[in-house]
C-alpha cells in the first residue's frame, strides 16, 4: 500500500533543497533581518533567506496553517509582508514560529 505525503511534507522536503541549490547567498547578505530571525536556529534563517531570494517560488506554494485570516495568500506571505522598491523588506514573523 502506497503512503501519501501530506502537503506540509512536500514543503519541508522541497524548501530546504531549493534553499541550498537555488538561493543567491550574496543577494541575501545585504538584507537587514529582524532580531528574531538572526537569533533563531539556522533552519529558520535559511527559510527567510530563501523567501528573500526566491519569493516567486513561495508565491506558488499555498499555506495550509490557516493564516488566510491574516491576509496571507501564499507561503511567501508568512515570511515577507512587503518587498519595497529600494530593495528592503518588511518581514512577517509568522514563518518564525
Amino acid at each position: 500500500m502506497r503512503r501519501r505525503i501530506w502537503p506540509w511534507g512536500l514543503v519541508f522536503l522541497i524548501v530546504p533543497i531549493l534553499a541550498v541549490s537555488c538561493s543567491d547567498k550574496e543577494a541575501s547578505t545585504n538584507v537587514k533581518y529582524p532580531d528574531y530571525v538572526l537569533s533563531a536556529p539556522a533552519r529558520v534563517k535559511e527559510a527567510y533567506e530563501f523567501a528573500v531570494t526566491n519569493p516567486e517560488v513561495l508565491a506558488y506554494m499555498p499555506c495550509y496553517c490557516g493564516c488566510g485570516d491574516a491576509g496571507h495568500t501564499s507561503n511567501k506571505d508568512c515570511y515577507i509582508k512587503e518587498a519595497k522598491g529600494d530593495g528592503t523588506f518588511v518581514f512577517d514573523s509568522h514563518g518564525f514560529g
